[in-house]
């Protein structure tokens, strides 16, 4: 049961007002670390999140005023560490209210990526809490070489994640020295509020663009997807429904199949699709 006077709030930065923000891969990783450390900062749950290069988003629980210093602590870590001031044009805090529209903001959180081209599927978005999910294939970490913080010395904790403050021992980080969003995602939640990965599978792939009020529309277009990354979705959903790896094998009905996920998840012209499922028939 939630407790009283909490509720959802959707934090958003504007891209079209801001410079980059992460230019390199060190950048988004010390952007991912600084969510956990303002997460630790204050009384606030997070729900959903991402990084984007010129902006961020963030589904949070707690009271209004606690969401607020959530995001003011985050923007002051990020302009201190960089050595600017964020564009504060643009920006807005959002309460959510009802379960079906939590599940619509967490939807246009993590489809920001996958939306803009970037990615074949949301979950594949390495900085965002996407793939914490469900255990998705590829996407639980299991073959990182992982570390606890508690194996760190003060000194080292220090100097890798750039930080005085105190950040739990269970923590684990990977060989880029990145704390796991599992560390400070409310994963469980998350998952009960969409009770399997079918259904969270069915939002985050559902254009929800138009349902979220606008705002920061112009962060993110509705960008159609090159054929290279329509082809790494096709492999992906081979292999994540134990279809054979090979697409010339499949029978004529598994091709079916396949294309009406494409058509569902993708959206892809009937020119595209034809043009990848030759491809694919020719060099598989």
């Amino acid at each position: 049961m939630r407790r009283r006077n909490m509720a959802f709030y959707h934090l958003y930065t504007d891209g079209r007002y801001q410079p980059i923000i992460f230019k390199e891969e060190s950048d988004f990783v010390f952007g991912m670390n600084a969510v956990a450390m303002s997460v630790l900062h204050c009384k606030v749950r997070i729900f959903a999140f991402t990084l984007m290069d010129n902006h961020v988003h963030f589904v949070v629980d707690g009271d209004s005023s606690e969401a607020g210093k959530f995001i003011r602590n985050y923007k002051w870590r990020l302009s201190n560490h960089f050595n600017w001031k964020f564009v504060e044009k643009g920006s807005g805090m959002k309460e959510i209210f009802g379960s079906y529209h939590l599940k619509i903001a967490i939807a246009y959180c993590l489809r920001n990526p996958f939306v803009a081209g970037m990615v074949p599927h949301p979950c594949r978005y390495q900085w965002s809490s996407a793939g914490g999910c469900f255990t998705l294939p590829g996407n639980d970490r299991s073959r990182d070489v992982l570390k606890r913080v508690g194996e760190l010395g003060v000194r080292e904790r220090r100097k890798l994640f750039l930080t005085r403050q105190e950040i739990p021992e269970d923590y684990l980080f990977d060989d880029k020295g990145m704390i796991l969003p599992s560390c400070y995602v409310a994963i469980a939640e998350v998952e009960r509020l969409f009770s399997n990965k079918g259904n969270y599978y069915h939002y985050l792939f559902r254009r929800v663009e138009g349902m979220v009020d606008g705002e920061a529309s112009g962060n993110v277009r509705i960008a159609s997807l090159s054929d290279n990354v329509l082809v790494e979705g096709v492999l992906e959903l081979l292999s994540a429904h134990g279809r054979r790896k090979k697409f010339c094998e499949l029978s004529p009905d598994e091709r079916d199949g396949l294309i009406k996920e494409l058509r569902y998840q993708y959206n892809p012209s009937d020119k595209q699709l034809a043009r990848v499922m030759g491809s694919l028939a020719s060099w598989q």
